[in-house]
């Protein structure tokens, strides 16, 4: 999986102290994974939701 970059994940982070934590932790999981499909992603995370071609985990996001 290539992550583009971090900014996604620092703006909901702002919104949402408390997931900041868990986000970070995804974000790094996602840095080092292996994943190749959308499906196999969301084998591992239940809760990603795939948007405008952006794979996010559980909070809505649009594009900026």
């Amino acid at each position: 999986m290539q992550i583009v970059s971090r900014v996604p994940f620092d703006l909901v982070a702002k919104k949402h102290p408390n997931a900041a934590s868990a986000l970070d932790l995804l974000y790094r999981q996602l840095r080092q994974g292996q994943s190749n499909t959308p499906d196999e992603l969301k084998a591992l995370y239940a809760s990603l939701d795939h948007i405008n071609c952006r794979i996010l985990y559980g909070y809505p996001f649009t594009a900026l």
